[in-house]
């Protein structure tokens, strides 16, 4: 079993651990390319830093040594130990000219800490100059989780959603990818529930703060400072993100093992883009971020 919070647990599935397997149902669902990872909820900053930084490292071994056996079908993605960033640094370093990894993903913050604090800085900065993609995912606890309680459930259905909008905002907000201009940087989940507040934010940038300005550019046009991945959307939402953020800046994503395969590029598929968008989604605007050897 996989324990991720308070009512939250999930059985391990086969193809989890039988790569054999994975290949079987990546192929099923017409992927060719798969990012590897290691899960970030509940994951290593759950343990001490030390530890933490300790399974990183055998984990990014692994991964590694998947992608050299199967050269093209996937990509690892280093993880980095947060609540220790010379340690995450030190990591992501060797991750990436040591053994190969092409990304980095982290957590939205750590020990209640969001990811535009100072203290996080050498992080971004350590995967702009190694010229990697730095991809930002959700975690427990949520931001939100004393006002859920007592209904677990919507920390990853709903908080989560909430944690990778603010922490963009926060981001944009602090100017910490101002000083990282060619740093690529992803956010998953569509990057939680921008596509429903754009008009929102443009109008307080625009009216209500206009004296501050709190914003060089309209948060509309500063959004697309991120790539968004579509894993867990539906349908409409990725039509509608693609209409208001715009479609190059939309990659695919599935969120495995939370969601299946098939139901990812089946919502893409369906989203009712023209087929040339369709296309872009599921690979033209992926080679932005993956250099596909």
């Amino acid at each position: 079993m996989i324990w991720s919070g308070p009512g939250a647990a999930r059985r391990i599935r086969p193809e989890q651990t039988d790569i054999a397997r994975r290949i079987e149902m990546l192929a099923a669902a017409g992927i060719d390319t798969q990012i590897l990872r290691l899960q970030n909820v509940s994951g290593i900053d759950s343990f001490e830093p030390a530890e933490g930084l300790a399974i990183a490292q055998s984990a990014n071994e692994e991964l590694a040594e998947i992608a050299r056996r199967y050269p093209g079908r996937f990509i690892p993605y280093a993880a980095v130990p947060m609540r220790d960033v010379d340690a995450a640094v030190a990591e992501l370093e060797r991750a990436v000219t040591k053994l190969g990894h092409r990304g980095v993903g982290i957590s939205v913050g750590v020990d209640g800490k969001s990811l535009d604090q100072l203290e996080f800085l050498p992080l971004f900065e350590c995967a702009d100059r190694l010229g990697v993609p730095l991809l930002i995912l959700p975690n427990h606890p949520s931001s939100i989780d004393a006002k859920i309680h007592p209904y677990h459930w919507l920390t990853g259905a709903f908080g989560f959603q909430v944690d990778l909008s603010l922490v963009a905002l926060r981001l944009l907000s602090s100017g910490t990818l101002e000083k990282y201009p060619k740093l690529r940087v992803i956010l998953a989940n569509l990057g939680g529930v921008f596509p429903f507040i754009v008009e929102r934010l443009d109008q307080y940038w625009e009216r209500v703060h206009a004296a501050e300005k709190p914003l060089p550019v309209r948060p509309s046009a500063a959004l697309r400072r991120f790539f968004l991945e579509t894993a867990s959307a539906h349908p409409a939402a990725i039509r509608m993100t693609a209409e208001v953020i715009g479609i190059d800046r939309l990659v695919f994503g599935s969120d495995y093992p939370s969601f299946d395969f098939v139901r990812a590029v089946e919502a893409v598929r369906n989203c009712g883009l023209a087929p040339a968008e369709i296309d872009l989604i599921l690979r033209g605007n992926a080679r932005q971020l993956v250099d596909f050897q």
